[in-house]
């Protein structure tokens, strides 16, 4: 029995989780076609039929990632808008289970090859509305979230958890062996900070 053929969009998806597969693991220097089509269990042709140049790899699988990541950030809002409308008011715990997840989750290579691909947009202009795009989208989520907990400038605070995020997984790559553990506690006490300085302010306010 002839195993089913993959569809031209099989293949793309192959090829893309390949290409970040090869960045994560051995830096965008290693990404060649001949790379990403061995590991992707293609032919050579297909994968330059697909995607004819390496920038065009790079930008696929930088659309990838970024889709991803805000899929997750919309997905954790989601949550937190459904608890509230069922009657039970979210709590920062909630976020800070999100960005836990954010920095731990999605293991080194993912998150070796997401800098990566972002740092290229540092020299290819194309590349950089994605990234702008992919910041835009996730901060947006989580100020959102801020909002439901009552930040009064969820903007900011969204802004000082991405750069807390941001820190934390580079922290985590460059020290192996961290405890997730050490992650999830710098991040509760920035939201704890950020929520005893809203009760503050209410509280001087009143």
């Amino acid at each position: 029995m002839c195993a089913a053929r993959r569809t031209p969009e099989d293949i793309r998806a192959a090829i893309v989780l390949a290409a970040i597969q090869v960045v994560g693991e051995q830096g965008i220097a290693a990404l060649t076609h001949r790379a990403v089509a061995e590991r992707a269990g293609v032919s050579l042709s297909s994968t330059t039929y697909h995607y004819a140049s390496k920038a065009a790899i790079v930008e696929a699988a930088l659309r990838f990632l970024a889709e991803a990541e805000q899929q997750v950030a919309a997905d954790a809002v989601a949550a937190m808008r459904a608890a509230a409308e069922g009657g039970s008011p979210p709590t920062p715990a909630a976020l800070v289970e999100h960005l836990s997840r954010a920095t731990t989750d999605h293991g080194p290579v993912i998150m070796r090859a997401g800098y990566e691909l972002q740092l290229q947009a540092t020299v290819d202009d194309r590349l950089r509305p994605i990234v702008r795009d992919w910041l835009d989208v996730v901060a947006g989520h989580v100020a959102e979230a801020l909002e439901l907990l009552g930040s009064p400038d969820p903007r900011r605070d969204a802004h000082l958890l991405a750069v807390a995020t941001d820190g934390l997984r580079l922290y985590a790559l460059t020290t192996p062996g961290t405890a997730g553990r050490m992650q999830r506690e710098t991040l509760e006490h920035l939201v704890g900070r950020i929520f005893a300085g809203t009760a503050s302010g209410t509280e001087a306010r009143g």
